[in-house]
């Protein structure tokens, strides 16, 4: 969001090529993606005058202000097209599916059981059948509340929200559609527990 809202700043209205035509002090200080350079520059000098991330542990924000400028930079059609095309074969070869347990959660699942731990029912494959339930609960519980204040900060993110409750409605469906019960005795925490939670976040959403 932070590289977003500043990917644009101080934008002088003119693109890379005409600053070097023109030989603008920009393309003077910088060889290459003046302006996208020049963004993240007064970026991270607004962040750090302003102390935006003080409370941020110094190698988190380290990290932050790192991505930052890569999120930017990336903003220069001359290292978006480089990007495409790297990501392009990839899609094209299926080097990345989606479909396959070892490039999602159940990965950890799978470790953590081998080491003789016991995975949370989300990541665990042999408790896949409690997914719905689980993804109705962390939407319920950690996402909905936080688009909920985000709306009210940005009212135009409504949109957001909305699509948090369509998968909600979704997931809802698959439930009936297996005839499963929406919360298991075998999950992490007890139904009982569980209920009272669910009923909590209703109630602080409603």
């Amino acid at each position: 969001m932070l590289s977003g809202l500043c990917h644009d700043l101080d934008h002088p209205g003119y693109n890379n090529n005409f600053l070097s035509l023109c030989k603008h002090p920009l393309a003077l200080m910088y060889r290459s993606s003046m302006l996208e350079y020049h963004h993240y520059f007064l970026a991270k000098k607004v962040i750090e005058d302003k102390k935006l991330l003080i409370n941020v542990p110094l190698a988190d924000r380290e990290r932050i202000l790192e991505e930052m400028k890569y999120d930017i930079l990336c903003t220069d059609l001359a290292i978006y097209f480089q990007v495409r095309a790297q990501l392009t074969p990839l899609v094209a070869e299926c080097c990345f599916d989606w479909t396959d347990n070892t490039h999602r959660s159940l990965l950890k699942g799978d470790k953590e059981r081998r080491m003789g731990y016991t995975p949370l029912s989300m990541m665990d494959r042999r408790r896949s059948v409690n997914q719905p339930a689980e993804q109705i609960q962390f939407l319920s519980v950690v996402v909905l509340p936080c688009l909920l204040l985000l709306q009210n900060i940005f009212p135009n993110t409504a949109q957001l929200t909305e699509n948090c409750r369509k998968t909600q409605e979704a997931w809802h469906e698959e439930i009936e559609i297996r005839g499963q019960k929406l919360w298991r005795q075998d999950d992490s925490i007890g139904s009982a527990s569980r209920t009272r939670l669910m009923l909590k976040a209703d109630s602080e959403i409603n």
